[in-house]
């Protein structure tokens, strides 16, 4: 047993790491996602919400890293307890005053509500604890620190660097198969979950949403009635309602709060190709050409 409790508690020391080292990751991919949901915790000032996120990805991808590659263990272990107690502390006052019900600690990855997130993170101390009462002593380390030092330019540079990768399909709920059927829409009088439908994401003050609406009424106008185009912004009536006076797209409208919206992408605009709801091809930050979407008619 004696032998074995060590084990347990490196094992539970690598687990936390590659926990706090995935959700670092996720949420580099769209930090300003991130931020939107510090912000609606209403605990700090709202202009302090993409700060926040960036300290707290670097600190998470930092610690997970130092805790796997067993550098000073109880310092890191015990940094990822802290960092743990602060989100349960922070997501029940939250909750309490009714400012927070999906949390995203995981990015788009796993949304779960407060309580979900409450409970998985005092499972998560749990395992701390365990980790650090038993983790082995750390033996020569030259290598993995060294390793750890070179790490540091790409934990700060990550959260600047990931919303520019092309990981949509991987981070966002649009990739072929994926069944946007629920999708709330307003101001549309057909239904994009019938028939095959070109979909196009749109938000306010976006200029390649605008540059794109040429290339969305060609294809709008020389479909032969086969295909519905339509534009979502992320916005209400009045919005789209000043977005069509302003532009007079040969195509349909429609609406849906940014909030809800929001989590179908990290950058507008984003095209997708559907059939009965079902996504068959999306382009993100570029329109489709004309024969990438009338070539599957």
């Amino acid at each position: 047993m004696s032998r074995f409790l060590p084990v347990l508690g490196s094992l539970c020391a690598i687990a936390l790491g590659l926990v706090f080292l995935a959700a670092g990751v996720i949420k580099s991919t769209d930090p300003l996602m991130f931020a939107q949901q510090i912000s609606d915790y209403h605990l700090t000032p709202a202009s302090w919400g993409l700060t926040l996120a960036h300290l707290l990805i670097v600190v998470e991808l930092a610690l997970g890293v130092a805790v796997i590659l067993h550098l000073a263990p109880r310092l890191g272990i015990t940094g990822i307890l802290l960092l743990l107690i602060v989100f349960i502390v922070a997501t029940a006052i939250a909750w309490s005053q009714g400012n927070v019900k999906q949390c995203g600690c995981f990015g788009r990855a796993a949304s779960r509500g407060p309580l979900g997130v409450i409970i998985e993170d005092s499972i998560f101390v749990v395992l701390g604890l365990i980790a650090l009462r038993f983790v082995k002593k750390p033996g020569p380390a030259k290598k993995r620190w060294a390793a750890f030092l070179l790490l540091i330019p790409v934990f700060v540079a990550l959260p600047w660097i990931g919303p520019r990768l092309p990981v949509d399909a991987w981070v966002t709920p649009i990739s072929p198969g994926a069944d946007l059927s629920n999708m709330a829409i307003d101001g549309l009088k057909k239904p994009v979950q019938e028939g095959k439908v070109l979909l196009a994401l749109y938000g306010k003050d976006c200029a390649e949403c605008v540059q794109s609406l040429p290339r969305m009424d060609e294809i709008a106008q020389e479909n032969g009635g086969e295909l519905q185009v339509v534009a979502v912004l992320a916005g209400d009536q009045r919005a789209a309602r000043a977005f069509r006076v302003d532009h007079v797209p040969s195509f349909a409208i429609g609406y849906s709060p940014e909030a809800v919206l929001r989590q179908y992408y990290r950058q507008v605009p984003v095209f997708v190709l559907l059939e009965d709801g079902v996504v068959q091809k999306a382009w993100w930050r570029r329109p489709p050409e004309k024969s990438e979407v009338l070539g599957t008619l």
